[in-house]
């Protein structure tokens, strides 16, 4: 399992978990002025439980503390 980040524009994209080419979780945001917003995160019941959600935060707000 290994988070990717999707980047769709230049300020909008996703931190997502793949395994094996699946999507069992995914954090959605945007940036802009130097503020990033985190406004859609979604894990499959497969993930729950296992900090998953924690994993994907720390690895958004370690991308948000290199680009600001």
């Amino acid at each position: 399992m290994e988070i990717k980040l999707e980047q769709r524009r230049s300020n909008i994209g996703s931190f997502y978990i793949d395994h094996h080419g699946d999507r069992p979780g995914q954090m959605d945001l945007l940036t802009k002025d130097g503020v990033m917003n985190i406004y859609h995160t979604e894990l499959s019941e497969q993930l729950q439980g296992e900090h998953t959600g924690d994993k994907l935060m720390e690895v958004s707000v370690n991308f948000a503390l290199k680009i600001i």
